[in-house]
């Protein structure tokens, strides 16, 4: 079973009770977080995440955001809105550490 589902543009997320990710839909700009830019018509776990279980996912237009039950942020695809740039990325294939923790956002 599901409890969580995410829809971006172009793409859509969910996470099982287990925390698993699964994202499908365009690939281009990596946005489904495979390590690739092909397209995935059906829901394909996104096994970069190395099982760490996930709570919460958010969708843009090329890009995708988890929170980890641990309270981290991770992103991938491309543009400003991942907060790569601030880690010295551009743009993520797989999911990357966005320096981000939910303490930082609450603090402001």
């Amino acid at each position: 079973p599901m409890k969580w589902i995410a829809v971006g543009e172009a793409h859509s997320s969910c996470i099982d009770t287990l925390g698993n990710v699964f994202c499908w839909g365009a690939g281009t700009y990596g946005r489904t977080g495979h390590g690739e830019e092909s397209d995935d018509p059906v829901p394909k776990q996104v096994r970069s995440l190395g099982g760490c279980p996930c709570s919460e996912s958010a969708l843009g237009t090329l890009h995708s955001l988890v929170l980890t039950d641990q309270g981290k942020l991770l992103a991938w695809g491309c543009g400003s809105a991942t907060g790569l740039k601030a880690t010295g990325k551009e743009d993520a294939f797989r999911p990357t550490p966005a320096e981000l923790s939910v303490e930082k956002l609450k603090e402001g």
